[in-house]
């Protein structure tokens, strides 16, 4: 963006999108209009909204994580902790800890019960080292959002596929469809669910290949794993390879 390669529109919500000759358009809540012939949708859970990609295999899960005032007891760990949950060591007098999976639950309202769930899952977490007794621990706050994951866990990374093409039987796939998709345009980067942090900057650099027609950072193998319509084509590719 400081080089003027880039132009940000922020706040925006497109609720329309539709393929018009070569080009996509584009609109949002407020009557914008945009046109551009390639479209990378990155927006969690909500890519369920749009028309095209209802159907892809991505279920909304709620989590919520809670805020405890550390000064209410000593030091539960030094260090970032995974378990049945999480807790993250305190940081000016504050400490995170989380966090719940409600599935298919799209609200975003701070629950007591959750916060509850999750001093549980603090305890069994850290059996040894956590106080027994946590019902007195104070909440200072929290924070709810909707992960959007998947069955197999692992992301949608790539070009969206029309109707037709996913109707393809093995026999009649091209070689061509051994290879990612680039030709439609629009490219879908979602279903990181709660592991976002250690796949986000791989996956968005496997987009970025993708639109520029680099070389991938990955084995066509695992293209095939994250694959937004793989659970389509899993049969088509079985059948396919004994034809080629």
């Amino acid at each position: 963006a400081q080089k003027g390669l880039l132009t940000q529109h922020k706040n925006c919500e497109i609720i329309s999108l539709n393929k018009k000759d070569q080009f996509w358009q584009l609109s949002d809540t407020e009557g914008n209009a945009w046109s551009a012939s390639h479209v990378v949708l990155a927006n969690g859970v909500n890519i369920l909204d749009f028309e095209q990609t209802t159907s892809l295999p991505i279920t909304p899960m709620r989590g919520q994580i809670s805020t405890l005032r550390a000064s209410d007891y000593d030091a539960i760990s030094a260090y970032v902790v995974c378990g049945d949950g999480y807790i993250v060591p305190a940081l000016d007098g504050q400490q995170v800890i989380g966090a719940t999976y409600v599935r298919n639950d799209m609200s975003r309202e701070v629950r007591q019960s959750e916060h509850t769930e999750n001093k549980a899952k603090m305890l069994r977490t850290l059996p040894k080292t956590a106080p027994q007794d946590v019902s007195d621990y104070t909440i200072t706050s929290g924070r709810a959002s909707i992960r959007g994951v998947t069955r197999d866990h692992f992301p949608l990374i790539g070009g969206f596929r029309s109707t037709e093409d996913l109707k393809l039987s093995g026999a009649e796939m091209p070689k061509s469809g051994w290879l990612p998709e680039t030709a439609s345009g629009l490219f879908i980067l979602a279903g990181m669910g709660s592991r976002g942090l250690c796949s986000a900057p791989w996956s968005a650099e496997i987009m970025a290949s993708l639109l520029l027609n680099e070389p991938l950072p990955c084995s066509l193998l695992m293209l095939r794993n994250i694959d937004p319509h793989r659970c389509e084509l899993k049969r088509a590719w079985k059948i396919g390879r004994a034809h080629v």
